[in-house]
């Protein structure tokens, strides 16, 4: 039985089919460069075995020639293939190394052509045959060729090559790649570098068999490939069970994924993203149609926010709603990163959309919900300021009431004292400016209104307050002073809410002290400029002060010490301060009484 031949035909031909499936490989999937030189290489390395089997068949010395000459041309591809795969695959290897090799085999190719017999030998003087695997085959005898010394360079570079990617894919982590694959090219190019040498010199009488080791050196490595195709299935189900749970997920938090290419306005969306937006299954999809589903009023910010992303960092964030039949409005929240197409190189901007028309319509109920509870508690301080109310609208309603019937009087005399009629009605003039005055400041903290930021002097909103108090401090037997700041301090909010801030504070500072001796019954109000850019109103009572159990729950809602309170005063003007980029809180005087505090920003003119 011919065991050459057989052998030798067994690693053409698996070597062909390697290749050819990689190459096809290649051919469906261009990116897929490692498929190309692995497809290269086991190409060359068939043709190798092919032109070493035609050695061995040799009958002459010139013959043997010819094949050694020819020999390089498959050697070349082989070895640069190798070398590619190792870059292209491993990831890894000094670039330099891979010049060189390319730079000092493609040398070896052009001088085995330029010289008389081949690269290998100067000269071939004959052919000895020896037994191989039970049959003679043909071994030359002649004068190695100095430039021989350049191929066999070029392979040792190669080793090198691959030993350096190895190191760097071991100490990546990849112990068995770095095995796999390096460990094994190196050796066999090795062993095969070394079995040719021996043999080109006349040490070893055997036939040249180095493609019996870059057979192993294709094999070793396509068996690595394989895993990685048993991995790649693997993870394609992993995926495709991931794509489930996710498509899951977003189905169920109302989450749309979508991708938008930015050359053709073209738009690639999930199912759940065609739902929330009104498309059908199999509806075509651009940019066009999809900003003819937004509200008017937000399609030019919508795209506003497109070239931002694009023109700015990548980070694409909107906020918008679509306008859907019959009359359905659905606000969408959108985020999304522009980044490059890597197939096509065009830019495309990747995103999620998510339905939080819920959410909004919630945060308006909970505005109004405070809005009432606001308004509740300003109807709860109007019976604390009834008597206040009907005492201040007592002087001028007398007063208006004393003109009239003096100016009567004077319009009886005879003759009509006309001057005096005058000024009378020039007081009921004034009476009734002043009572319309009383009456608007209380409707302003009885009525229900959303609220109103503008720039305010917060001494003047206390003043009017405190003018407000007035009858009911004197009715309590209360001193109310005021110690503002002498130069006018501006900020910007809602004065009826600032007021309700102010009103809540002193009155519970009056109910503090109603069981308070005399010389104690005085409630002061402070501002004071703080920095940076602050001011501080301080509400000081003379009463018994605060425990430190209800000092640290002071501001919760429903935490009263008064059995007739409900416990949202202080927890309004917390929200209502907070609203107003302040802070609020309390503290024990060094005598009697406490403090409360808050703080809002300063409007300066710059702003």
């Amino acid at each position: 039985m011919n065991w050459v031949t057989i052998l030798w035909s067994m690693i053409i031909s698996a070597c062909l089919t390697m290749g050819v499936i990689h190459l096809l490989v290649w051919g469906l999937q261009r990116r897929a460069w490692a498929s190309l030189l692995f497809g290269l290489a086991s190409a060359a390395t068939a043709v190798f075995a092919a032109i070493e089997l035609w050695m061995m068949r040799s009958t002459s010395a010139a013959e043997y020639g010819v094949a050694v000459r020819w020999v390089h041309l498959p050697v070349w591809l082989l070895i640069l293939s190798l070398a590619g795969f190792v870059k292209v695959y491993l990831g890894a290897g000094r670039s330099w190394l891979l010049g060189s090799v390319v730079a000092l085999r493609s040398l070896a190719l052009v001088v085995d052509f330029l010289q008389p017999v081949n690269l290998n030998y100067r000269e071939i003087t004959g052919l000895r045959h020896v037994m191989f695997l039970g049959e003679s085959v043909a071994v030359p005898v002649g004068v190695p060729n100095p430039w021989m010394l350049a191929g066999q360079l070029s392979l040792l570079l190669l080793v090198g090559l691959v030993v350096d990617a190895a190191i760097t894919v071991w100490r990546r982590g990849e112990r068995r790649l770095a095995l796999t694959v390096g460990g094994s090219v190196a050796i066999c190019l090795l062993a095969g570098m070394l079995q040719s040498l021996l043999v080109v010199t006349g040490v070893l009488h055997w036939p040249v068999i180095a493609s019996c080791f870059f057979m192993l050196v294709i094999t070793a490595i396509s068996f690595e490939m394989s895993l990685n195709v048993l991995r790649s299935g693997q993870l394609a189900a992993d995926l495709q069970e991931s794509q489930k749970q996710m498509v899951l997920a977003s189905s169920a938090a109302r989450i749309g994924l979508w991708t938008r290419d930015l050359k053709s306005n073209t738009i690639r969306a999930s199912p759940e993203w065609r739902v929330i937006f009104g498309f059908g299954p199999s509806e075509p999809l651009d940019f066009a149609r999809f900003l003819q589903k937004v509200h008017p009023e937000d399609r030019s910010r919508l795209c506003s926010a497109v070239q931002a992303a694009v023109a700015g960092t990548g980070d694409y964030q909107a906020e918008y709603r679509l306008q859907l039949p019959p009359d359905q409005v659905r606000w969408i929240s959108s985020r999304g990163r522009w980044e490059s197409n890597p197939q096509t190189q065009s830019p495309i901007l990747r995103g999620v959309s998510m339905d939080v028309t819920e959410l909004r319509l919630a945060e308006a109920a909970t505005i109004r919900q405070r809005a009432e509870l606001t308004h509740f508690a300003r109807v709860s301080n109007l019976g604390a300021l009834a008597g206040s109310l009907a005492h201040e609208l007592n002087q001028p309603l007398s007063a208006i009431l004393n003109n009239a019937q003096a100016a009567t009087r004077f319009l009886a005399a005879t003759p009509p004292d006309l001057s005096e009629v005058r000024g009378a009605l020039d007081d009921i003039a004034q009476d009734t400016k002043r009572a319309g005055q009383i009456i608007r400041q209380m409707r302003n903290l009885v009525r229900r209104e959303e609220p109103n930021r503008q720039p305010l002097e917060i001494n003047r909103v206390i003043a009017e307050i405190v003018r407000l108090l007035h009858s009911d401090s004197t009715q309590r037997k209360i001193r109310l002073t005021l110690d503002l700041d002498p130069s006018p301090i501006r900020i910007n909010g809602d004065s009826v809410q600032l007021q309700q801030v102010v009103l809540n504070l002193v009155l519970n500072a009056f109910d503090a002290m109603k069981d308070a001796p005399d010389e104690r019954r005085e409630a002061s109000l402070r501002t004071t400029r703080r920095e940076p850019g602050l001011v501080q109103v301080a509400v000081r009572d003379g009463g018994t002060g605060i425990s430190p159990e209800r000092l640290r729950h002071l501001f919760e809602p429903f935490h009263s010490s008064k059995p007739e309170g409900l416990g949202l005063g202080l927890s309004i003007c917390q929200r209502i301060v907070t609203a107003h980029d302040g802070r609020i809180w309390a503290e024990n005087n060094a005598g009697p009484g406490a403090t409360i505090y808050f703080t809002l920003p300063i409007v300066t003119g710059a702003s």
